[in-house]
């Protein structure tokens, strides 16, 4: 899957999916951002290459039933993720809370 094509399967879970920004009041939102690259490498040459992206589900629903709903859609087009990090209330400077995954997107 391109990143183009992973853009909008989140949002077809969430409608407010960016890339890079978004409106810092909305909610629920996804931002997803590309972080880095990785290389498979053999004999100093480059095989593969992969895209880190970091995905940003911020709400403001207890229990959202869209961060399973992500997940579900992650898993359903074969898509392999991390949950790392989950952010409550004042560590995001408001009343959201935050979930952090992590996707690689083969080049």
């Amino acid at each position: 899957m391109r990143l183009n094509e992973f853009g909008a399967l989140l949002k077809s879970v969430v409608e407010n999916t960016s890339h890079c920004e978004s409106d810092r009041e909305a909610c629920p939102k996804v931002i997803y951002i590309e972080t880095g690259r990785q290389y498979e490498r053999f004999d100093n040459l480059v095989h593969r290459a992969w895209w880190l992206v970091d995905v940003h589900f911020f709400t403001n629903v207890e229990f959202d039933p869209l961060v399973e709903a992500l997940e579900d859609a992650f898993n359903g087009a074969g898509v392999p993720f991390d949950m790392e990090s989950v952010l409550y209330g004042r560590e995001t400077s408001g009343e959201m809370s935050k979930f952090k995954y992590l996707w690689k997107c083969v080049v």
